[in-house]
């Protein structure tokens, strides 16, 4: 089962690498792990806990869908 967020107050930008668009919008799990609005789940490094202070300083980093630009479709198959 995908498990994903409601943006709200907790929920902050975190990256995932530095690649373009693996910058999400997520709420930090007491595993350490992060769960995004686009459905991932990923473990953080020491290098980017506790999230970003505000938006990404580049707005290409940021995951499409996480910014509500682009609809994610899984399918169940």
């Amino acid at each position: 089962m995908m498990s994903t967020i409601t943006p709200g107050p907790t929920s902050r930008w975190y990256l995932r690498s530095v690649s373009d668009e693996d910058t999400h919008l997520g709420q930090w799990q007491a595993d350490g792990t992060v769960v995004t609005k686009c459905g991932l789940r990923f473990a953080l490094k020491s290098c980017n806990y506790p999230g970003l202070e505000g938006e990404p300083p580049d707005p290409d980093q940021k995951c499409r869908a996480c910014s509500g630009q682009l609809i994610v479709v899984r399918s169940l198959r």
